[in-house]
């Protein structure tokens, strides 16, 4: 079983989503995502969800509230998803993981192809 946090970035009504790399060794991939990752060793839901993002994006961020929690009983997997706050620019040019990112309104991301979760949860945020 794996452990993972997703983060759910908002910023004047837009959503922050990734498009996850086209390889087929990972989950989604090819599809836009939340920005998020699996633990690493004794590491906590929010330590997970802060290094990710610096990682993926060099963002600083702000968790608000954790949101939902979810199993994923096709790939055995837990995942938390948090609300959270960047405390800096995003911007492409710090993409260091991933084919893309995007700030999409609701009615642009129900357009995308989409990972299975965020097609679950964009209803409910």
């Amino acid at each position: 079983m794996y452990f993972s946090s997703k983060a759910i970035i908002r910023d004047d009504n837009k959503y922050l989503l990734q498009l996850r790399d086209n390889k087929k060794s990972i989950v989604y991939p090819n599809r836009w995502a939340f920005f998020g990752g699996r633990f690493k060793k004794n590491e906590t839901a929010e330590k997970c969800l802060i290094r990710e993002l610096k990682e993926e994006l060099s963002l600083k961020i702000k968790i608000t509230m954790k949101l939902y929690e979810q199993f994923n009983f096709k790939k055995e997997g837990r995942i938390n998803y948090f609300y959270v706050e960047h405390l800096n620019k995003v911007r492409k040019l710090n993409l260091k993981e991933g084919q893309d990112l995007g700030w999409f309104r609701k009615s642009e991301i129900k357009k995308l192809n989409l990972a299975d979760d965020v097609k679950i949860i964009i209803d409910y945020i």
